[in-house]
């Protein structure tokens, strides 16, 4: 292992570099010291960046949100931002669409020989050249099989790609230090507390409701161990309302924030409720099969919790939903985190708390060591 310390102005080469090697797996724990790392969550449209006070922390030091100009980061408007946050390490998620999931069964390696046998392995399942693909290896069993292999989650990306995302940042004065799927740092916030023993066994179900897609990650204590995609988000809720109602996309998207913030009743709100479960029964569904296989399959025992954030995470209907498929098993709510998070002023006019939990799991995400393989 070598540590990097990357200058603020490196970028180009170095970025490619950096981004062959980084790690995407869950960190080694280390004594949080200093300012906390800077969250910085790439979307299609926009960026969000957030900083708690301190590492750990629910008080939020600054938050800000960057529309994308072309369809880029705007790397000058982004360090013109930056003025009141603390240090320079970042934790970043690219958008979803340039990060691959994919199950495997890989012999019990470890190190560099185990990741290395993931990017292949992930290469050979998605059809690409193996020599621009980063991948890391997520192992979800506890023992090996008969045939000596593991089951594992491989997480994938081209590292040109994700080189061209990472380089504004460091354009910008941020020196990112891991990256890391979004579905994983949302995962990370309701799974915070989990590292004291008595629930570090404690099964929970993180499901994140996008613009375009959702994805169900089932956590042991704070360990990943299944992790999966749904192609219906916020995009479908709209179309489903607009068609019902007979109203336009947009007239819809602000028909359901309005129902959201609990400025529909009546007929109207009813009718937004029963769209919305129309258009996520694709999600629930998949979330019960998600929750029948940590049950049985995994033999993980009983799900403790159930826990929904993203965009359109508090749609109303989606609840109630979700309570019918899970009975017994609450659906959680954290009120302090969220009351945190909507203090800023930024958050709340920024979609709010559910919004901004994936960026705030990056920036918590626990302080590592600067190094990347040799």
């Amino acid at each position: 292992m070598v540590g990097v310390s990357p200058a603020p102005s490196a970028h180009g080469a170095f970025a490619g570099e950096l981004v062959r090697r980084i790690r995407m797996s869950q960190p080694r724990r280390r004594a949080a010291r200093g300012p906390s790392n800077i969250g910085v969550e790439i979307d299609s449209d926009r960026t969000r960046v957030i900083q708690p006070r301190r590492p750990g922390s629910e008080e939020i030091r600054r938050a800000l949100e960057i529309p994308h100009l072309g369809g880029a980061i705007d790397s000058s408007a982004l360090r013109n931002a930056l003025r009141g946050f603390s240090g320079r390490d970042a934790v970043v998620a690219p958008p979803s669409d340039e990060l691959e999931l994919r199950p495997v069964r890989l012999p019990r390696l470890e190190g560099d020989e185990l990741r290395e046998a993931a990017r292949w392995e992930a290469a050979s399942a998605l059809g690409v050249d193996g020599a621009d693909l980063v991948a890391e290896p997520i192992v979800v069993s506890g023992q090996p099989g008969e045939d000596g292999r593991m089951e594992m989650l491989v997480i994938a990306g081209r590292a040109s790609r994700i080189t061209s995302l990472l380089e504004p940042l460091f354009e910008a004065g941020l020196r990112p230090i891991a990256v890391e799927p979004g579905f994983m740092a949302a995962a990370r916030v309701f799974t915070r507390r989990s590292r004291r023993d008595a629930e570090r066994d404690e099964v929970r179900l993180v499901i994140e409701v996008g613009m375009e897609g959702s994805w169900l990650v089932v956590m042991r204590g704070d360990a990943v161990v299944f992790a999966k995609s749904v192609k219906i988000g916020a995009s479908d809720i709209h179309r489903e309302i607009s068609r019902d109602l007979g109203i336009s996309e947009s007239e819809a998207v602000s028909t359901r924030i309005d129902a959201v913030e609990e400025r529909l009743d009546g007929l109207v709100l009813e009718a937004v409720r029963d769209c919305v479960r129309r258009s996520t029964r694709p999600i629930v569904e998949e979330a019960s099969m998600a929750l029948r296989y940590a049950t049985v399959s995994a033999r993980l025992g009983r799900a403790r919790s159930v826990h929904v954030s993203g965009p359109a995470g508090r749609s109303p209907g989606l609840a109630e939903a979700l309570d019918a498929a899970f009975p017994g098993v609450p659906l959680e709510i954290d009120h302090v985190l969220d009351a945190h998070l909507d203090a800023d002023p930024t958050i709340s006019g920024c979609g709010g708390a559910s919004s901004w939990v994936r960026a705030y799991g990056l920036a918590i995400r626990p302080s590592v060591a600067r190094e990347i393989a040799a």
